[in-house]
């Protein structure tokens, strides 16, 4: 007889092991990030640098927490979460998410004040003094912004109930609970009074749509007060407050994609008491990302960091592709040799296919993936210093490594699914997969649009 009362997947061992890989490569945007705010950021920038510095600081906590030392899974529409992060051991699991909350909460804050600042800064931009009841009201807007972020904090902790009497009550009053409801890391974020949960969910709604229409609706208005001194200015500077707003719709845009909407979603799941199924991977990642996405940002908003950009993607990409090698040392590489390279991957992942599936005999699907993985690296690793002869040999390499890749996968996700989730873990697999090649064609094309805008760099236009 089947005991369960469990309707999740508690255990989706697939989707868990390729997020922590994509969180371990997406990771790398966070040091960069401080290095050049820390280190590119342009004099006029003046107390706004600090102002970002503190926010990138924060959305860096808010990422390692995310990832890899909280990482909160919910079982919507319930209102049990598991901490699934390495902390989960160490420390008590409801410490941890009030740890989480407050982290959550401070990081949102410092993009409001963030948003504030620049808002302010364009304000005053035409200002050669400012007053001390300038001052003084300004610093009062900072508080009211700061507590319109931070309110939330002794909401959610006066939220949580005593752990083992509401899961007690859990068991008795709920008909679906996870399986996993006992376990430690398993945790009970509201009490077992409907209206008071209700009461939280609709609170959290608010909360983070209002934040999202007030970043819409003080830009808008910000930008008609400018917009009608505008009228006797420059083009330049027509353009400047332009692209000003453009920027900040596409924060709010960002901001209702990876925070407003996802847990906008899971509160009126609860409200609701309906389950979507496969929805909670679909808020678990976005709302994970949420950091990523203002991290970002920054190179999105800010010239003097798309600049660095640009430049580092040049310097390691664009000046040292095989047609301007040539041009510059014809003996190192042939012209057409990319061209050749390519047909070379294809015919060595061809024959490659021909006898991996014998490899399974001594190989493990997961070896056969790290193996795959160094393949893979190898072949951008010869544009560091290329010539003609290791670009072939990483090229076979490569086609080697792309079939020991769709074996090692195939096997690894048949061997850990069964009959009833083979299908939703390969299309989870191929979602990811897309998702992302959305995301860096994206990122890609905002590269190659804006590329020649940074040729010509004016200081007037940072904001």
């Amino acid at each position: 007889m089947n005991s369960s009362h469990s309707i999740w997947n508690e255990n989706p061992y697939v989707y868990t092991t390729i997020k922590r890989l994509y969180s371990a490569i997406v990771t790398i945007i966070y040091p960069f990030a401080h290095y050049c705010v820390l280190v590119k950021s342009p004099k006029s920038f003046g107390f706004l640098k600090w102002v970002i510095y503190w926010h990138c600081f924060w959305v860096t906590i808010e990422w390692l927490s995310n990832a890899f030392l909280i990482d909160i899974l919910d079982y919507q529409p319930s209102n049990i979460i598991r901490i699934d992060g390495y902390l989960n051991r160490i420390f008590d699991p409801v410490f941890l998410y009030h740890v989480y909350n407050v982290i959550e909460a401070i990081a949102a804050t410092s993009a409001l004040i963030l948003f504030t600042s620049r808002l302010l800064m364009i304000v005053n931009m035409y200002r050669t003094y400012l007053s001390c009841r300038r001052i003084a009201c300004e610093s009062l807007i900072y508080l009211v912004v700061s507590l319109f972020g931070l309110w939330s904090i002794p909401l959610s902790i006066w939220q949580v109930p005593n752990q083992h009497s509401e899961k007690l009550l859990i068991t008795q009053r709920e008909e679906f609970y996870p399986d996993c409801l006992w376990d430690p890391t398993c945790v009970a974020v509201s009490g077992g009074d409907k209206n008071s949960e209700h009461l939280f969910s609709i609170l959290t709604i608010l909360n983070w749509v209002l934040i999202g229409i007030v970043i819409v609706v003080s830009a808008k208005v910000v930008f008609i007060l400018l917009a009608k001194r505008m009228v006797n200015e420059s083009e330049a500077t027509k353009k400047m407050h332009k692209k000003f707003n453009q920027r900040t719709i596409f924060q709010a845009i960002l901001y209702f994609s990876f925070a407003c909407i996802p847990f906008s979603v899971l509160y009126l799941t609860i409200l609701l008491n309906v389950r979507i199924t496969g929805i909670t991977y679909v808020i678990d990642f976005a709302s994970e990302n949420h950091p990523t996405a203002c991290a970002v940002s920054l190179f999105l908003y800010y010239d003097p960091y798309q600049n660095y950009l640009f430049e580092v993607v040049r310097s390691f990409f664009l000046e040292s592709v095989i047609h301007s090698v040539h041009e510059r040392e014809p003996e190192r590489i042939d012209e057409y040799d990319g061209y050749y390279g390519q047909a070379v991957i294809y015919a060595s992942f061809m024959l490659t296919c021909l006898f991996t599936p014998s490899l399974l005999n001594i190989w493990t699907p997961k070896l056969l993936l790290v193996v795959s993985s160094l393949c893979f690296a190898a072949f951008p690793f010869g544009f560091l210093f290329i010539n003609s002869y290791y670009h072939y040999f990483s090229t076979v390499v490569l086609g080697i490594g792309k079939a020991f890749f769709n074996l090692g996968c195939t096997t690894y996700l048949t061997s850990h699914s069964t009959r009833k989730s083979i299908e939703s873990n390969v299309s989870l697999q191929w979602a990811i997969g897309c998702g992302s090649l959305i995301v860096g064609s994206m990122i890609l094309a905002t590269m190659v649009l804006v590329q020649w805008k940074c040729i010509n760099f004016d200081d007037s236009e940072c904001y």
